[in-house]
């Protein structure tokens, strides 16, 4: 049976990008053990793939805020020995930066990655095997050919996310009875967000539409905004900040999603719902919503989302509510 170690710490959005190269490895070899180290916010997305083993997770993030805490060198020291613990027979860095590069380089057994002209940083000392990939593809891809190109199969079939999710309790707030649209109006880059005015047009529009909206917040200081839309935007609500499994959950169940160029807009899109990509500051070539037939890219660098694009939008993806 072979042992591998997947490679790709965080974030949401490129976690979310790199199932579909699990779906390929575990298809080519059917036996193997599958084990992947992701930053410990991200620690339940792994297991959302069957095809996942375990997850060894790692505190990055935190470690370099806690650095001089005691406790900060005996959770490495623990972190350590998990990932030294078993003897791989390959180690895959799908994401090619410093962090990720000298984590494979510490775990045992042979390990593979992005060379000098596929990374986005200078790691390609760090790995036994140097691979080229082509920048101009999607995440997604790159991820697949670097993963395939690393075990030496070929890649045959469209990419297949293969999550599954078990049955969880969503808060009381939310009928999954009752159709809903799930509003993603927040990322941490600002330049990716869309306006204020065009969130509460939009919002007013899938009401009218017949659908409840439900803003999803990922953190404290996005509630005062959310608050403020649901002010705006009849009979809406925001859902309670929740574990990520939860909010999977919320978004399997959605009739329909609509943000921005953040993480669990792709973790939508990976469930199949009909999604809504706004994108203001990406490409959506390299890094827009991929996989489905329920989805739509909408925009790009520097370029405008208007509500017609929306409302055009929704008569592709949910006819049945236009």
């Amino acid at each position: 049976m072979s042992h591998f170690l997947v490679v790709k710490t965080s974030s949401l959005g490129d976690i979310i990008h790199n199932f579909p190269a699990i779906t390929d490895l575990r298809e080519n070899f059917p036996q193997a053990n599958i084990d992947w180290v992701v930053e410990e916010n991200y620690s339940v997305l792994p297991s959302l793939h069957p095809n996942v083993s375990q997850t060894i997770s790692v505190s990055l993030r935190r470690w370099r805020r806690e650095f001089r805490l005691p406790e900060t060198y005996r959770e490495i020291s623990t972190f350590l020995s998990a990932l030294r613990r078993k003897k791989y027979d390959a180690i895959i860095d799908t994401q090619g930066l410093f962090k990720s590069a000298l984590i494979s380089r510490i775990a045992r057994g042979p390990s593979f990655g992005l060379d000098r002209s596929s990374a986005r940083e200078p790691v390609a000392y760090f790995y036994n095997k140097r691979l080229k990939v082509d920048k101009k593809n999607h995440a997604v891809d790159r991820n697949r050919s670097l993963t395939a190109l690393s075990m030496g199969y070929q890649i045959k079939k469209k990419a297949r996310f293969g999550l599954t999710l078990s049955k969880v309790n969503l808060a009381p707030v939310l009928d999954i009875s009752k159709p809903y649209a799930i509003l993603l109006p927040f990322s941490s880059r600002k330049d990716k967000s869309w306006s204020f005015q065009d969130w509460i047009s939009t919002g007013n529009l899938l009401t009218a539409l017949g659908l409840r909206c439900v803003l999803l917040v990922g953190n404290d200081s996005d509630y005062s905004t959310a608050n403020q839309l649901v002010g705006k935007i009849q009979n809406s609500i925001v859902y309670p900040i929740s574990p990520l499994d939860i909010v999977s959950s919320v978004l399997l169940h959605a009739t329909l999603v609509l943000g921005v160029d953040t993480g669990l807009t792709h973790l939508a899109a990976a469930l199949k719902r009909p999604t809504i990509g706004i994108f203001l500051a990406t490409d959506p070539q390299k890094t827009g919503l991929y996989g489905s037939e329920n989805i739509v890219n909408l925009g790009g660098v520097d370029e405008t989302v208007a509500l017609h694009d929306i409302s055009k939008s929704l008569g592709k993806l949910v006819p049945e509510f236009t």
